[in-house]
Parts: structure tokens; sequence; C-alpha cells
């Protein structure tokens, strides 16, 4: 049996779709993919520029459910995907921030800056001495000029899904494959990708033909890509 993921709008075996991860859920059965559930938690903890967010409002990314992940639902999603090391990572900012909300002190949240110092303003807006940015102190983000933490929670509350697809926008390419949609990310080695869905082989930069390339030459890369070669017009 498979069902198609509300998320990715794959079709994907029933075993992708396994328990909830909050007994809190108000929903049945899963429709949103393992998958599209680690990556929409992973952009959600990530979306402050890769510095992670433990105070970030982590929402069920299931239609019609408005449950709010706690810490132990999270580290479950993310050790069910093998990623120790964000799982780690999260731990240790949630040690951080309960320091910081003990001894009163805040990190500025600009990621070129990130000096630690006592909080001693009034509200939720922290001056940096260092950069002269400024902090909000109750989100530990850069601070949302023209909206209250209040409007802030209900912007960002129910963006789950925009922020994953921002993150696939940024971090992966779509398959060039006829039909094929499937989100590839590339680490690190050649431009010469093979999609795991559909087997299409193509140039990550451009997205043009590999088979094509082979077999007629490098001017078949689109004329911006690097790789791009028309050696028809060479003297």
């Amino acid at each position: 049996l498979k069902r198609v993921c509300a998320v990715c709008f794959k079709s994907k075996m029933m075993n992708k779709y396994q328990q909830k991860f909050s007994s809190n859920c108000s929903h049945i059965e899963r429709t949103v993919c393992d998958r599209c559930l680690y990556d929409n938690i992973k952009a959600i903890l990530l979306s402050n520029n890769s510095h992670i967010n433990s105070t970030e409002i982590v929402k069920c990314p299931e239609p019609d459910c408005s449950t709010i992940f706690d810490y132990r639902s999270i580290k479950q999603i993310l050790i069910s995907k093998q990623d120790f090391e964000l799982c780690e990572q999260y731990e240790k900012e949630l040690v951080e921030h309960k320091i910081e909300t003990l001894k009163g002190h805040i990190y500025c949240a600009h990621s070129k800056c990130g000096a630690a110092q006592q909080k001693t303003e009034t509200g939720n807006i922290v001056t940096c001495f260092k950069c002269k940015k400024k902090t909000c102190s109750y989100h530990r983000v850069p601070w949302h000029q023209g909206m209250t933490c209040r409007e802030y929670d209900e912007e960002t509350r129910d963006d789950g899904h925009h922020k994953l697809r921002k993150w696939l926008e940024k971090n992966s390419k779509e398959c060039p494959g006829p039909g094929c949609h499937y989100h590839i990310e590339k680490n690190d080695g050649c431009d010469h990708m093979t999609c795991l869905k559909c087997k299409h082989e193509f140039c990550y930069v451009c997205l043009a033909d590999w088979k094509r390339i082979v077999s007629e030459g490098e001017k078949y890369h689109k004329m911006d890509c690097p790789y791009y070669n028309d050696e028809t017009n060479e003297d």
C-alpha cells in the first residue's frame, strides 16, 4: 500500500508514515512522510542562519493539527533519521538557553557577532554592546522590527511548510526528469548527478541532460553554466 505525502506529493510506502511522535496530536493517521517531517523540523531549528534556535515553535506539520512538539518529540524525530549531530546540538542549545535564563545572560543573535552580555534592559529588546544590533531576548533571534513578540509568534507559528519549502529551494534542486520533481541534495563531489527516483542523469549546476552532454559535447550545458564550452566557436 502507498500514500501520497501532503508535503512533497510523492507516493510512498506506508512504512514511510510511521508512528505519531506526540500523544497530543489530533490526527489519527499521518499524511506527511517521515522524510518531510524530519526536513520540516530541521528547517525550523536552523531557520536563523544555520544557528540552532531551541526556542522556535515546532508545530506538527500534519494538516489541521495544532500540536506543538515538545523537546522529547523533536529529539525522537531527529534520532529516527539518525541525525545524532543535530540532536546533540539541539540538546546543547537547550542547556545553554536554560543557563542564560537563570543567569540573565543573552547572546547576540546576529550571525557575525554572537557576543554574550548581561540582560539589563527592560522588555525583550537587547542592544548588543559590540555590534549595536538588536536581539529579541524571548525568541533569541534578530529583533523582529515592526512586530511584537506575540505578533511574531502568530507570523511564524504556522509556516512550517513555508520554511521547509525555503530550505529545499536553498539546499537542493528538483530533478529535471519528465514528471519526476524529486528533490536532490548535493553534499560534495562532482556535478554529474543521477536521480535516485527516476535515474535521470543531469548536470547539478544547470540541470542539462547529462547523456546529451556526453554524446554531443559540452555545448549542451546551459550558456551560463561554468562547464559550457561551444567548441564550434573556437578558432
